[in-house]
């Protein structure tokens, strides 16, 4: 979907979101709702509290309405697995207030304008946060801890390319040359 008022640093044309929901449904009582399944080691009281403000749930549901679905807002649906063979579900409705699809959609504007602007200037951020290590670890620690990061990510990464909207390409878009 191409997000209004952004600008691509080598293109010029909008910049598209793009992306995969697990499921858009229509409940019992007819509203259309993004439904996404998360595995999780504990489920407790407070468990649907962290997607309330989740920016993939209302990107979710700013992307069916621009398909034309009323979505109301998203479920979480909670699958708790552990090694002991304890299981639990759980399912949580959000529903996203128009306000917040508008607040989300200008941060995101925004952030395509500043990602835009480092790519022109070959200038990037450090996160030096939990994405450093969240999902087995970004393949690009070791060069954020280099003296010289962009020499480490010439000599041990190659190129590959993924055009979203012909699907030529892989997202396995980050292949390490060497082990570190």
């Amino acid at each position: 979907i191409p997000i209004p008022g952004t600008s691509h640093p080598v293109t010029g044309e909008e910049i598209l979101y793009v992306g995969r929901l697990d499921l858009l449904a229509e409940r019992h009582d007819g509203s259309i709702w993004a439904v996404d399944e998360k595995t999780t080691s504990q489920l407790g009281p407070k468990w649907g509290q962290q997607w309330e403000l989740r920016g993939q749930f209302i990107g979710y549901t700013w992307a069916a309405r621009m398909h034309g679905y009323p979505c109301a807002g998203a479920i979480a649906r909670g699958a708790k697995i552990t090694s002991t063979g304890n299981m639990g579900f759980a399912e949580v409705p959000i529903a996203i207030r128009p306000h917040l699809v508008d607040r989300w959609l200008e941060e995101l504007v925004q952030d395509c304008h500043d990602i835009a602007e480092a790519w022109k200037a070959g200038k990037w951020k450090y996160d030096f946060a939990d994405g450093c290590s969240a999902y087995s670890g970004c393949p690009y620690q070791i060069a954020c801890g280099a003296k010289d990061p962009e020499r480490w990510i010439n000599a041990n990464f190659v190129p590959n390319e993924w055009n979203p909207v012909t699907g030529e390409g892989t997202l396995d878009h980050i292949i390490p040359t060497t082990g570190g």
